[in-house]
């Protein structure tokens, strides 16, 4: 499992949601905010710079829901939210401590390389 050979859609398939808010430019990897035509690079790492742009400029434009989802971090996609601090990795089935994302990829590195 690389990072760099996954797709657009297979890296953000738990942020979908991020995407109705933005329009795709005919320029590879930009997109343009709905609500403000402000203009994006389109990085399936940083998909945070997508998602904090629409909760500080456009939080009206949300639902509860969006506004609470914080796990856009590609990582995310092998994981499921147990508790406020642990998640079930989707592909060994163990639980890992997520206060911090970066326990989550160091598993998928050590333990799924």
């Amino acid at each position: 499992m690389k990072r760099e050979t996954r797709s657009r859609k297979q890296s953000s398939l738990a942020h979908r949601w991020i995407y109705r808010h933005y329009t795709k430019l005919t320029r590879n990897n930009e997109v343009t905010c709905n609500y403000c035509n402000r203009k994006f690079v389109i990085d399936i790492s940083r998909l945070v710079n997508l998602c904090k742009h629409l909760v500080e400029a456009h939080p009206n434009k949300l639902t509860e829901d969006e506004k609470k989802d914080m796990k856009f971090y590609w990582t995310w996609d092998y994981f499921t939210l147990k508790s406020d601090s642990n998640a079930t990795c989707t592909i060994c089935k163990k639980l890992i401590n997520c206060t911090s994302v970066q326990n989550l990829k160091e598993h998928l590195r050590n333990v799924h390389k």
